[in-house]
């Protein structure tokens, strides 16, 4: 089963991964493939990096579910289909996935057309609070590009609103401990 966060950048998606993951050690991540550099604060076996023609190799033979250049920024991002089919169909572990809201319709309409529905769970992270959200993403040395981050809020919302993803709306401005609560009651899940 894979459990998908989605939301705008800074809204907590990696914070409550990072958090669910000290509870259950069994949780794996999707890894993506990116262009971008290694940050300090990466976390092993997310994110797997290539260069911009490794990447560009990959896409043209159509190996990624989804590829997404954000923000204006010089790099590339994207998942391997076959390896979220796989994860998809695995009904005995739990692995998480962060994704761009049109990501998100893309795996949905994946997951729907080989009949998996139930072999993965969509959360958004909606922030009512724009100022909670510049307030992270500055405390956040990595992020760049930040007023252009912002610009997309309302548009991302009202994406995922309108999106056919059967998504569960989490208050990403609640404190951690509730928001790692939701997702758990949710999964149905006991730390």
């Amino acid at each position: 089963m894979i459990v998908v966060f989605v939301g705008p950048s800074g809204s907590g998606k990696s914070t409550v991964i990072a958090s669910l993951r000290q509870r259950y050690a069994t949780m794996l991540p999707i890894e993506s493939f990116t262009t971008r550099p290694i940050r300090a604060n990466d976390v092993k076996g997310e994110q797997i990096f290539v260069t911009n023609e490794e990447f560009l190799v990959m896409a043209e033979r159509d190996e990624f579910l989804w590829v997404h250049k954000p923000y204006g920024l010089p790099y590339r991002y994207g998942m391997r289909t076959a390896k979220i089919l796989e994860c998809v169909r695995d009904p005995t572990r739990l692995f998480t996935a962060v994704l761009l809201g049109a990501a998100a319709q893309t795996l949905w309409d994946l997951v729907k057309a080989n009949h998996l529905e139930e072999g993965v769970r969509f959360f958004f992270f909606v922030i009512q609070d724009l100022a909670v959200l510049e307030r992270r993403m500055a405390a956040d040395p990595t992020r760049t590009n930040m007023q252009e981050r912002l610009s997309t809020v309302h548009q991302e919302h009202s994406d995922a609103y309108a999106s056919s993803v059967p998504f569960v709306f989490i208050r990403a401005s609640e404190p951690l401990h509730e928001v790692v609560g939701e997702v758990e009651r949710v999964m149905g899940l006991c730390p």
